[in-house]
């Protein structure tokens, strides 16, 4: 057992270093200026300015003034200092911080979700073995677990957000969040991420 979670953390910690440094080469390599990309991010596409792009152009001047930027990054990285967002000015850690409340509810929710649905039909297809229901839940099984979750997941939101509109395809927005402080982002945003 602590082989195996051995195993799964080093794998864990690969794909984070390794996704990481692909995402940092691919940023480097986009084609424009990286000030005006950031400065769009941050003010708004319609409201940057020269002095907006010229106080970006400082920042990333002060980044690549510490050494390569991609080994100051994995050496804050493995010290688990991940800096200030160039699009928002805030802490990555407060942003992750955010994310991965939303992401925990939503694990939460899926869990119970799985283990309501699963135990009954668990139980049920073992007590009826070989039955038509028992082959129809193994075969709907194995179709779902040979489909890769991101695209299971597209699907599901297509199905539940954008054809029934059951759910809102946007996600969980907490009352506390920074955009909901900026009118402008409520008067664009509205009717356009629940489909009202």
């Amino acid at each position: 057992m602590l082989k195996q979670l051995s195993w799964r953390l080093s794998q864990a910690a690969f794909v984070v270093l390794a996704v990481g440094i692909l995402t940092f080469v691919l940023v480097q390599a986009l084609p424009g200026d990286m000030a005006w990309r950031i400065a769009s991010g941050r003010y708004g596409y319609d409201r940057v300015d020269l002095a907006a792009v010229a106080k970006v152009q400082q920042q990333l001047a002060d980044i690549t003034a510490q050494g390569s930027a991609l080994w100051q990054w994995l050496w804050d990285l493995l010290r688990f200092n991940f800096g200030h967002s160039l699009v928002s000015g805030e802490p990555v850690s407060n942003e992750l911080a955010w994310q991965l409340k939303q992401t925990l509810a939503l694990a939460g929710f899926s869990l119970l979700l799985t283990l309501l649905l699963a135990i009954p039909i668990g139980l049920w297809a073992g007590c009826h073995p070989g039955g038509f229901l028992d082959r129809l839940i193994n075969w709907l099984a194995a179709i779902l677990k040979s489909i890769p979750h991101f695209a299971l997941g597209l699907l599901l939101v297509v199905l539940f957000a954008l054809r029934l509109g059951w759910l809102c395809r946007a996600g969980g927005v907490a009352t506390f969040h920074p955009a909901l402080n900026d009118p402008g982002v409520i008067a664009e945003c509205r009717g356009r991420t629940c489909g009202t």
